[in-house]
């Protein structure tokens, strides 16, 4: 029975957070994002007055990176086959089925029963239920209350962090599997701790699978130790685990490996926005307050530096206030449990971590793996799971009538002071800068919104935080009402973060995923009418952003993906096609340099006089109309033809006799029919890798670089057939020692049942 009460109110819980999917069919996903921004769905309404409103537009990578990919090397896995290169961004590069199509993350079952949209639903909607059910039975079983479990499990999955992060469906279903594997950990369930923790890697974000194996490894030593085994196995035994599952997943991990080793990733820094350090000011200030410097979703963060979602440190009001209740009892009475150092533990290690000092800078200054390659903030993981720890300790008290009334006094003053201070400096300082308002103008008015903004979404949780006092008291005064009390404390809890939810989390109707407009079914008909391959370029800034065009099957020389092949941007830039090395490769302003590229359609804008989109407005003038003709218009959106197209493979000696013709082509395989009157070099303008293989008439030839990153083969005189292939051996070889890795756990497994 009480199992199925548990059952019932998470499955409330869901049914609360994802009515609008449940009821309408609102997907949990930003694709508003394409059709609320961008041409060409701009120049559509789809039913609405202008344009379908965008509800976070901070949170765009989800759509423009994650789910396509996802959904392309998913659907390629559904018909049996491991799809690890792209041949629509970067010229062709390889993709990791680890992070970048999470192509073995168990949440992918959802696509073996559902449609596309529904499948990516659920994978976002089944991340919070097993947060919830996971943290409610760690919680409860190491605290010995399922009042700690339910603390522990809105706390968690609630959290900012857990919320801020749910629609990329990687960090969070890392942070939901967490709480499992501690569980079964803690259940002495040695197989399922492992398979649990080998579902979190195979999430598919190193990072955050980096700071959950830091928790892993502190709270199963400490655990270990605290019962008294054997100080070394309880150092060794949690690094065999963490061996054990990363082992498990190598067929994602290896090839994955080497894709990094050849991307842009290790020349990426964060000198540019501080390494994401947050400063201690804004960092206390969020922790107390969420929305204290706005929030994107309503079009009034202030907060500057980094931005808002490498700031999301808060977990409740009242997880907040338990917490810092157990640090005070703690301090007070000098003595601590195991969950109390590990609690303390990650707490201060994630606040440092997120700050450049005491020591945040060592990360950066000594390039730890995992954690230098992202922002600082996103340590806060660690100190967001400590304090909800420390807060499901705390609560216990406040059922077993053994609160500590000092504690729980300077609990109060403590947050009673911050909020004064809080309001004192924004009153006061919109009282000063009132004093020399008029002079100010404008200025003054910015200061005053924001201070406004700051002042009244810092209500909330300092309502909350009276409200709590109120049913503390209650409890603590009437023993009979204690239990009730506490109970609407945890509702008061799941309030506050449903209100964050619903601030962040969009809900848009499916039919928003991405339409298919005139000017992009025109392109899609060239592709099929074509039978040489062409590649498809558009103007930079608000016109189908990098990678969306994969969904479409076009293919490009630009890109967007912090793990973009290193040579071929190192060739671009000294070709001088982009300014830069970076994530963001766009080369529409340079189409005077991808000829040799495959260039033949351009989308572009039609502009006003103050370059405004104008559907009577006119085509750049920095576009040579003389070779890009416009072959189709569709309101502000028009299509160029390249007149000088030719296609991105050739002979190195031309001669008009010679002939090429493409007769299959699919993502990883091209096959050729050619023709050359000499010896000659076979050029293909797709980025070299030592996973290619190329035959001449079904014999294995050596595939060479072309200026140090494309493809090329010798070819004899004659008629030939030519094909390229790609096979990724460190794929092959994952697997081997996957399997390897499974069988000799699965030994010692038995062996350790057996005796």
């Amino acid at each position: 029975m009480k199992r199925l009460i548990v059952n019932l109110v998470i499955l409330s819980i869901i049914g609360v957070l994802f009515f609008p999917y449940f009821k309408n069919k609102n997907t949990p996903l930003p694709i508003d994002i394409p059709v609320g921004m961008y041409y060409p769905w701009l120049n559509e309404s789809y039913g609405y007055a202008v344009r379908p409103p965008v509800k976070n537009s901070l949170i765009s990578d989800t759509i423009s990176q994650f789910w396509i990919w996802r959904n392309r090397g998913v659907t390629d896995l559904l018909k049996g086959k491991i799809n690890i290169w792209n041949p629509y961004s970067f010229s062709g590069y390889e993709m990791s089925p680890w992070f970048h199509t999470m192509l073995f993350s168990p949440l992918n079952i959802f696509y073996t029963f559902l449609p596309q949209i529904d499948a990516m639903s659920f994978i976002v909607i089944s991340q919070v239920f097993l947060s919830l059910l996971g943290g409610y039975l760690l919680g409860s079983f190491v605290f010995a209350s399922p009042i700690s479990g339910w603390l522990l499990a809105i706390g968690w999955s609630m959290s900012s962090f857990f919320t801020g992060w749910l629609t990329w469906g990687t960090i969070s279903f890392a942070l939901a599997m967490l709480p499992w594997v501690l569980y079964f950990f803690e259940k002495h369930f040695t197989f399922l701790c492992t398979l649990s923790l080998v579902f979190l890697i195979l999430s598919g974000h190193p990072q955050t699978i980096g700071y959950c194996l830091i928790i892993f490894y502190l709270w199963t030593s400490i655990r270990m130790l605290s019962r008294g085994e054997n100080r070394l196995l309880s150092f060794i035994k949690p690094l065999c685990i963490i061996i054990i599952s990363l082992l498990l997943t190598a067929p994602a991990i290896f090839p994955s490996l080497s894709i990094i080793s050849h991307s842009i990733r290790s020349l990426e820094t964060l000198v540019g926005v501080n390494f994401g350090f947050i400063p201690w000011s804004k960092l206390l200030a969020t922790l107390f307050s969420v929305n204290v410097f706005g929030n994107p979703s309503t079009g009034n963060y202030f907060g500057g530096d980094y931005n808002f979602q490498e700031k999301l440190v808060n977990f409740g009001t009242i997880p907040l206030f338990f917490a810092i209740y157990q640090i005070v009892k703690v301090f007070r009475s000098r003595k601590i449990d195991s969950l109390g150092v590990i609690g303390l533990v990650l707490l201060l290690l994630g606040i440092f971590l997120t700050t450049r000092y005491p020591f945040g800078f060592l990360v950066y200054q000594y390039h730890l793996p995992f954690l230098s390659s992202s922002p600082a903030g996103r340590s806060i993981i660690l100190a967001i799971f400590g304090g909800v720890i420390l807060a499901s300790s705390g609560i216990k008290d406040f059922l077993s009538r053994k609160v500590d009334g000092k504690s729980l006094l300077f609990s109060n003053v403590i947050f009673i002071a911050f909020f004064l201070l809080l309001y004192s400096i924004l009153l006061g300082s919109l009282y000063v800068i009132a004093q020399d308002g008029p002079g100010m103008s404008s200025y003054y008015q910015a200061i005053k919104a924001n201070f406004t903004t700051a002042a009244r979404n810092s209500v909330y949780p300092f309502g909350i935080y009276i409200i709590l006092f109120g049913l503390l008291a209650t409890g603590l005064r009437f023993r009979k009402l204690q239990t009730l009390a506490v109970y609407v404390v945890l509702l008061l809890a799941f309030f506050e973060g449903f209100l964050f939810f619903k601030k962040v989390t969009p809900f848009v109707p499916k039919n928003l995923y991405f339409p298919e407009t005139p000017s992009i079914t025109f392109v899609k008909e060239k592709y099929s009418e074509t039978p040489n391959l062409f590649r498809f370029e558009r103007e930079s800034g608000e016109l189908l952003p990098p990678n969306m065009w994969e969904v479409f099957g076009f293919y490009s020389t630009s890109g967007y993906d912090p793990i973009a092949p290193l040579q071929y941007e190192k060739y671009m830039k000294n070709q001088d096609v982009h300014g830069s090395i970076s994530r963001y490769f766009e080369n529409g302003a340079a189409l005077d340099k991808l000829d040799e590229f495959g260039v033949k359609y351009f989308m572009a804008l039609k502009r006003s006089e103050v370059s405004i989109p104008d559907k009577d407005g006119k085509i750049a003038d920095s576009i040579n109309q003389k070779i890009w003709k416009p072959v189709f218009t569709e309101g502000t959106v028009v299509i160029l033809e390249n007149q000088n197209y030719t296609p991105p493979y050739f002979f190195s000696e031309t001669n008009p006799k010679n002939s090429i013709l493409l007769t299959n082509k699919a993502d990883d395989f091209w096959e050729f029919t050619v023709n050359t009157t000499t010896d000659n070099r076979f050029v293909l303008m797709e980025n070299y890798s030592d996973h290619w293989q190329a035959n001449i008439d079904d014999t294995p030839v050596t595939i060479q670089k072309f200026k140090e990153t494309f493809k090329e083969v010798s070819v004899p005189k004659g008629e030939h057939k030519i094909t390229f292939g790609y096979n990724n051996p460190d794929f092959k070889k994952g697997v081997y020692l996957s399997l390897v890795t499974l069988a000799v756990f699965f030994l010692y497994l038995v062996f350790r049942i057996k005796y």
